[in-house]
C-alpha cells in the first residue's frame, strides 16, 4: 500500500460512533443555566427524552445524567467545557469521529461509574486470537506463504514430468521412500530448487488457522469461556496467555464521551448567539416591540408582538408566527414570562395555518412542555 500522509486512520469504535450519530442527528442544545463556570444544559431531540442527556458544570467538575450518559462525573480543570473542547481534533478519523483519548478521559472519572468503564469484549478477544494466529510459526502468514511455494513448486515439477498433481500427492502420502517417483526438476527455477521435495501437509496453515478461529468463536460468549479457551491452547497462545487484555471500553462510557464532545460543540455554537448574551445579562435580556418600533442593542433578541395584531391572513404569515414562537421559546426568561403568548400563538397556528406549520408548532410545543417539566 502506498503511504498517503493525508489518509485518516480508521476509527476502532466506528460502529458505536455511527450509532451515536444516527440517534442524535436531530439533537439541539437547550441552555437552562449559564453563569460563569456554573452551567446546565440539555441535549436532545425536541419532543422526546429518548437518547437525551443533561450536562452540569461547576468549578472543577462536569456531570452527566439522562437517558444516555447517565451517572458520569469528571474532574480536572476549573472550566471543564474548556477541558473537553476538541475543536482542533474534530474529524480525526476517516468516519469523522473526533480524536478522544478515552484512557485519559477515563482517568478523570470519579465516583461509582469509575468501576465499570471497561467490560469484556468479544471483538477484542477474537482480534487477539487473529493477531496471534497471523504471527504463529506454524499457522501464520509466513507459514502459509511457504506452504503455497511448496505446492507451486510441486505443481511445476509434476507438469514438467507429465504427472497428475493430485495423484502425485496421494502417492507421496501412501508410498514409502523406496517407491517414490524420481522426478526431474528445472535447475533454472529457484522455486523448484528450494521447495520441491518438502512435505505438503494435508491441511494448509490457513485451513488449520480457520479451525482454531472458529473454535474461538464458539468460546467467545463470556470472559470466562474466552480465558479458558486461551488456557487450553497454550501451544498456540503461549503460557503467558493470561496477560492478554480481553476488555474494552464499555459502550455506555463511549456514548458518554461522544455526548460530552457534542455538548461542547453545541455550547460553543450557542456562545456566538444572542441567547448567550441574554443568559449572561438577565437584567437587559430581550426587547419587546408592542405598538411601535424600538431601537435596541443589536446583541439582544427582539420579539415583535405587533405581529399578533396583523390584519394579514394567518395562512399567509404562518411562517412568521412559527419563527416568533421559536425565538421566544429559545429564550429561557422570555419563555417563562410570555408563556400565555406562546400558548396563544400555538392555538392560532393550529386553527388556521397549513399542516406543515401545524407540525412545526406541535414539535415546538412538545419541546417547551418537556423543558418546563425538566425545570
Amino acid at each position: 500500500m502506498v503511504y498517503d500522509p493525508n489518509r485518516k486512520p480508521e476509527n476502532p469504535y466506528a460502529s458505536t460512533y455511527a450509532n451515536f450519530l444516527e440517534q442524535t442527528k436531530n439533537h439541539v442544545l437547550t441552555v437552562m443555566t449559564d453563569d460563569g463556570l456554573n452551567r446546565r444544559a440539555r441535549v436532545g431531540e425536541p419532543g422526546t427524552s429518548i437518547w437525551s442527556w443533561n450536562v452540569i458544570t461547576w468549578p472543577g467538575y462536569l456531570a452527566t445524567y439522562g437517558d444516555v450518559a447517565d451517572g458520569f462525573m469528571f474532574t480536572r480543570d476549573a472550566d471543564m467545557i474548556d477541558f473537553f473542547d476538541r475543536r482542533d481534533h474534530r474529524a480525526y478519523y476517516s468516519d469523522g469521529a473526533p480524536s478522544i483519548d478515552f484512557r485519559y478521559w477515563a482517568e478523570k472519572v470519579i465516583g461509582p461509574a469509575k468501576n465499570g468503564l471497561r467490560e469484556y469484549s468479544e471483538q477484542k478477544f477474537l482480534r487477539h486470537v487473529e493477531s496471534v494466529l497471523a504471527e504463529h510459526d506454524e499457522l501464520g502468514d509466513e507459514a502459509q506463504e511457504e506452504y503455497n511455494n511448496i505446492v507451486e513448486a510441486t505443481r511445476r515439477v509434476c507438469a514438467r514430468n507429465g504427472v497428475d498433481f493430485s495423484q502425485h500427492i496421494e502417492h507421496l502420502r501412501t508410498a514409502d521412500d523406496s517407491r517414490r517417483r524420481l522426478m526431474e526438476i528445472d535447475g533454472d527455477d529457484d522455486l523448484q530448487q528450494i521447495y520441491y521435495g518438502l512435505e505438503i501437509p494435508e491441511q494448509s496453515p490457513a485451513e488449520r488457522r480457520a479451525e482454531v478461529l472458529e473454535d474461538a468463536r464458539r468460546h467467545s460468549d463470556t470472559e470466562h469461556e474466552a480465558s479458558e479457551f486461551l488456557s487450553n491452547h497454550q501451544e498456540v497462545f503461549g503460557s503467558d496467555w493470561w496477560e492478554a487484555s480481553l476488555r474494552d471500553w464499555d459502550v455506555h462510557f463511549l456514548f458518554a464521551c461522544y455526548a460530552i464532545d457534542l455538548t461542547v460543540k453545541l455550547w460553543r455554537e450557542y456562545e456566538q448567539t444572542p441567547a448567550a448574551a441574554a443568559h449572561r445579562n438577565p437584567g437587559d435580556s430581550y426587547i419587546i416591540v408592542d405598538g411601535g418600533l424600538v431601537q435596541n442593542n443589536p446583541a439582544l433578541p427582539v420579539f415583535d408582538l405587533d405581529l399578533l395584531e396583523s390584519d394579514d391572513e394567518i395562512k399567509e404569515i404562518a411562517d412568521e408566527f412559527v419563527d416568533l414562537y421559536e425565538r421566544i421559546n429559545d429564550h429561557p426568561q422570555a419563555r417563562v414570562e410570555y408563556e400565555a403568548t406562546l400558548t396563544h400563538i400555538a392555538a392560532v397556528v393550529r386553527a388556521e395555518a397549513a399542516p406543515e406549520f401545524v407540525e412545526k408548532i406541535d414539535a415546538l410545543e412538545a419541546q417547551r412542555l418537556n423543558t418546563n417539566t425538566k425545570e
